[in-house]
C-alpha cells in the first residue's frame, strides 16, 4: 500500500518529465515559428491539465454512480483528438500539415509515455 502511495506521488514528476520532453518535440516540429521552448512547455502544461481534470471528473462520475462504466476510457481517449484541434488552433498551421505533425507526437507520445512511466516505476522501486 506504501509503495503505491510512493508511485502516485512520484507521478507528477514523472508527467511533467514526460511534459518537458514532449515539449521539446513540439519545438524540433515546429521549430520554423521560431517560438520558444517555453512556449511549447505552458501549451502542453495547459492541455495536460484540461486532460487530468476530464479525467479526474470522469472518475469521480464514476464512483459516485452518476453515469455508467466506460466514460473513464472516453474520458482517457477523448484529448487525443483534442489535441488535435489544440495543436491546429495555437500553432496556426494548416489542417494536413497539422495532422501529419499529431500523428507523430502522438506517436512518440506513447513511446515517451511508456519510457517515463517504467523510469518512475524504477526510481520509486530503488528508493522505496
Amino acid at each position: 500500500d506504501a509503495l503505491g502511495h510512493a508511485y502516485v506521488g512520484s507521478l507528477t514528476w514523472t508527467i511533467l518529465a514526460l511534459i518537458a520532453i514532449m515539449s521539446g518535440l513540439l519545438a524540433l516540429l515546429y521549430r520554423s515559428q521560431k517560438r520558444y521552448y517555453v512556449e511549447h512547455f505552458i501549451f502542453l502544461l495547459h492541455f495536460h491539465t484540461g486532460a487530468m481534470l476530464l479525467l479526474l471528473l470522469a472518475i469521480l462520475g464514476d464512483r459516485w454512480g452518476i453515469w455508467e462504466q466506460g466514460v473513464i476510457a472516453w474520458a482517457a481517449i477523448l484529448p487525443m483528438p483534442g489535441m488535435y484541434l489544440a495543436m491546429l488552433r495555437f500553432y496556426k498551421q494548416g489542417k494536413l500539415k497539422t495532422f501529419v505533425k499529431w500523428c507523430l507526437y502522438s506517436l512518440l507520445y506513447v513511446f515517451a509515455f511508456a519510457i517515463s512511466f517504467v523510469l518512475g516505476l524504477i526510481v520509486v522501486f530503488a528508493l522505496f
